[in-house]
């Protein structure tokens, strides 16, 4: 089964900043959900990524969103940007940008 995404964790109820990539991995949206849903679940896990400045996460769930043909939007690109540039890696969201 999935999460509940609502509430930021993942099966096994462990919230987000602390459960693993893998558990995380898990969450992702299923094919069946809305692209509005599925947005809603790519976003707040970045905001979660944003919290422990997790850089490579929040990249990789920009990938994510890309490859299910959910665009980002302008509020997951700054909390991109706002996330590398706490860690110094903000010449990363270029990478993504233009791919």
């Amino acid at each position: 089964g999935y999460m509940d995404y609502y509430g930021l964790q993942d099966r096994h109820g462990i919230p987000l900043p602390e459960a693993s990539w893998m558990s995380l991995q898990q969450a992702r949206p299923n094919p069946e959900q809305s692209k509005e849903a599925k947005y809603g679940l790519y976003t707040n896990m970045m905001v979660e990524c944003e919290k422990e400045a997790l850089w490579d996460k929040s990249l990789d769930l920009i990938r994510a969103m890309q490859r299910d043909e959910i665009f980002p939007s302008l509020r997951n690109w700054n909390i991109l940007l706002s996330t590398l540039s706490r860690v110094g890696q903000w010449e990363k969201v270029l990478d993504v940008k233009n791919k």
